[in-house]
C-alpha cells in the first residue's frame, strides 16, 4: 500500500437512536458496525454514530479515559477525530454535487470495493494527517463542532434521491472515484472503525456501564 493510501485511511476514523424517515432503516446494531449497503441505511447509522460520539463528547470521564494497549488516542480523542474526518470527507460529496460531470465513468480499485463491502478496515495500518489530528482541541470544540456537522449531514440526507442519481466520482487517493453514496457509507465505515476502539477502550478499563451500548459490533 502507497503512502498516499495509508495517509487517506487515517482520514477516513449511543445511544440515542436518531429518527429516521423510513423507520425500515434503522440501524439493528451498534454504532460502531456497519450495516447494509444501502443509502438509507448508511445515514442511519451515521446518525447513530453521532449519537455515540455526543455521549462520549458530553461526558467528561468517558473523554479523558485511555487504554494505551489499544490505542495512544482516548475516547475522546478517538470521538474527535471522527467528527474532524466526517467534515473533510463531506468535501468528497459535496464535490459530486459540484461537479456532475466529473468521472462520471470511474469505479472504486479493488481495494475501495473490499472497504465498502466489509464496512471496514484493518487497525494499525493509517496514520491521521495532521489535519483531522485531535491534539490540541478541547471537549467544548469538539462539541460545537459536532453541532455543525450533525446539521449539514442531515442535510445531505435530507437530498438522499439526488445522491443517489449522481454519476460524478471524486477521486480518492487510496480508493478511486467514490460516487455520492460510496462516500456517505465511508463516513459510516470510518466513524465505526474508531466507535469499535471506543468499545475496546471501555472494555479493557472494566467499563461495562457504557460500553454495552457497543457491546454487540465486531
Amino acid at each position: 500500500m502507497n503512502s498516499n493510501a495509508v495517509k487517506w485511511l487515517g482520514i477516513c476514523s449511543v445511544v440515542v437512536m436518531a429518527s429516521v424517515a423510513n423507520a425500515a432503516d434503522a440501524p439493528e446494531s451498534s454504532p460502531a458496525k456497519v450495516d447494509a449497503f444501502e443509502l438509507g441505511v448508511d445515514f442511519a447509522k451515521l446518525n447513530q454514530q453521532f449519537d455515540a460520539v455526543a455521549a462520549v463528547l458530553k461526558n467528561e470521564a468517558y473523554f479523558n479515559l485511555k487504554n494505551e494497549k489499544v490505542s495512544k488516542w482516548s475516547c475522546g480523542d478517538q470521538a474527535g477525530h471522527i467528527v474532524l474526518a466526517a467534515q473533510m470527507m463531506r468535501g468528497g460529496l459535496q464535490s459530486n454535487i459540484d461537479n456532475p460531470e466529473q468521472n462520471v465513468d470511474g469505479q472504486p480499485n479493488p481495494m475501495g470495493k473490499s472497504v465498502m463491502a466489509a464496512g471496514d478496515f484493518p487497525r494499525g495500518v493509517a496514520q491521521a494527517p495532521e489535519a483531522i489530528r485531535p491534539e490540541g482541541k478541547s471537549r467544548e470544540d469538539f462539541i460545537k463542532l459536532l453541532e455543525s456537522e450533525r446539521k449539514a449531514w442531515k442535510d445531505l440526507e435530507k437530498m438522499s434521491d439526488k445522491l443517489k442519481e449522481l454519476k460524478s466520482r471524486a477521486p480518492h487517493p487510496a480508493f478511486g472515484p467514490l460516487s455520492s453514496v460510496e462516500w456517505v457509507r465511508f463516513v459510516a465505515i470510518h466513524s465505526g472503525h474508531h466507535l469499535a476502539l471506543v468499545r475496546d477502550i471501555l472494555k479493557e478499563s472494566g467499563n461495562t456501564e457504557f460500553g454495552k451500548n457497543l457491546a454487540d459490533a465486531k
